[in-house]
């Protein structure tokens, strides 16, 4: 696996960059679902893959904050293209991607609204996500408030 966050190497799923609008395939690409403010089910051609974002984790639905992550993760993606650039930790563990719509990266609103922790695991030494998220903690927003 490389180390950036632009290729998919998991169980044959390889494409550079996938792109899709939600609830329409567009080049084989679709987000089915949203399970989680940072857990989404992707579908290419007739494969499956539970996607988990980079650098960002969301508290789980029923935890404090948590269905607010999962309401601005669902309109962050409704209605636009959505690109995937996504890496395999190589642990088993779920597909991690920085998912963008309109070229605006859904871990970074996540962790600027203060709906998400800054993800040690899967975006070490990234220091702009842990910005973020100490900033949204200083200034109170979203589940910090």
């Amino acid at each position: 696996a490389t180390d950036s966050v632009s290729r998919v190497i998991r169980d044959g799923w390889q494409p550079p960059t996938m792109q899709a609008q939600l609830a329409q395939k567009i080049g084989g690409l679709s987000v089915e679902q949203v399970l989680r403010g940072d857990v989404l089910i992707c579908r290419l051609e007739n494969q499956t893959a539970r996607v988990k974002l980079y650098g960002a984790v969301c508290p789980e639905p029923h935890e404090p904050g948590g269905a607010e992550a999962l309401a601005f993760t669902r309109d962050f993606i409704a209605g636009k293209t959505v690109e995937l650039r996504c890496r395999d930790l190589g642990d088993g563990s779920p597909l991690v991607c920085e998912l963008l719509a309109n070229n605006e990266s859904l871990s970074r609103a996540l962790l600027s609204g203060g709906h998400a922790w800054w993800d040690r695991a899967t975006a070490p030494g990234d220091t702009a996500m842990q910005g973020l998220a100490e900033e949204a903690r200083s200034a109170k927003r979203g589940m910090w408030h």
